[in-house]
């Protein structure tokens, strides 16, 4: 789960500051807002091979333990003059939505506390009132249990709405360890590495991304196979699945002159709204199969494209 951190300048030496945060409790995802000059802006953890350089306002380098993780700018939200007191996140905002802002017990709120809000692909900052006014939303939210007088109220929204740029979405993991595929069972392919993930959206415990905002992806994967029981009549089955319900197949024979070692890349573009959940899973009738991990071979990228 990502975490959030709030800052009141962004570099320094104050110990309010965005770079003062160590880069050692960061991580891929982990996301900060930032009031600094009354304008309010949300930055992301990205952590590469190569990482940019500092460049304000846009990429800040924690001060401590940086390694390869910079904080990069996602998003900015406008006029603000106060800071939250605890940070929350929701994919919608009432009733049945995944992870909805209403969901949020009233017992576990305080006066000022923000919740970062992706509804319809529109990224959102509400601020807890007391102010006990009636539901009206999206612009009045009012929690589902113990809520008294406490109520979400719309600060700004930004994305396509807003007129700010919706932060992009680009996934790429890699698996190193080997994997066993027991016969007849759908395995998720589980990359352990993940070397980009900006939002935070991929689990690699449990090899499932989850979409923040509506548009089209490309899915992209890379996996080699290995198996003794290279036959003809064998097959391997690549699964896309959506929501838990597979979307697209992919099928190979493990014969027709296959060797004991074997390359699969394919990929598919799928629209997708924000709560989605997407996974790749693979499939074998026969043997013992394990996927070869070696030198990090196995690779899966996703990346939103409209």
């Amino acid at each position: 789960m990502a975490k959030f951190f709030n800052a009141i300048l962004l570099i320094g030496g104050d110990p309010n500051a965005l770079d003062s945060i160590d880069g050692a409790s960061l991580t891929i995802g982990d996301s900060a807002l930032v009031v600094q000059g009354g304008e309010l802006s949300i930055y992301h953890v990205t952590e590469g091979g190569t990482p940019p350089d500092e460049s304000i306002p846009d990429v800040v380098e924690p001060d401590l333990n940086p390694g390869n993780k910079r904080w990069e700018l996602g998003v900015t939200l406008g006029n603000y003059d106060s800071l939250p007191v605890t940070f929350f996140n929701a994919l919608g905002l009432v009733d049945g939505a995944p992870i909805s802002l209403d969901a949020i017990d009233g017992d576990l709120l305080t006066l000022g506390d923000v919740a970062l809000v992706v509804v319809a692909g529109e990224f959102s900052v509400y601020q807890l009132t007391e102010s006990g006014t009636a539901e009206n939303l999206p612009g009045i939210v009012e929690p589902d249990n113990n809520p008294g007088v406490k109520r979400w109220e719309l600060v700004v929204t930004a994305g396509s709405g807003g007129g700010a740029a919706v932060p992009a979405t680009h996934i790429r993991a890699r698996q190193g360890a080997t994997q066993m595929l027991a016969i007849g069972s759908d395995v998720v392919m589980k990359p352990e590495t993940v070397e980009h993930d900006a939002l935070g959206e991929f689990d690699e415990v449990t090899g499932i991304f989850t979409a923040l905002y509506d548009g089209w992806y490309n899915i992209h994967y890379q996996v080699t196979m290995v198996s003794n029981n290279y036959l003809t009549s064998n097959y391997m089955l690549f699964y896309i699945y959506k929501n838990n319900a597979y979307f697209t197949i992919f099928s190979k024979k493990w014969g027709d002159g296959l060797t004991m070692e074997h390359n699969y890349d394919a990929g598919v573009t799928v629209q997708l709204v924000a709560g989605d959940e997407v996974d790749v899973r693979l499939l074998q009738n026969h043997g013992n199969y394990t996927t070869n991990g070696f030198n990090g071979g196995n690779t899966l990228t996703i990346d939103r494209i409209g």
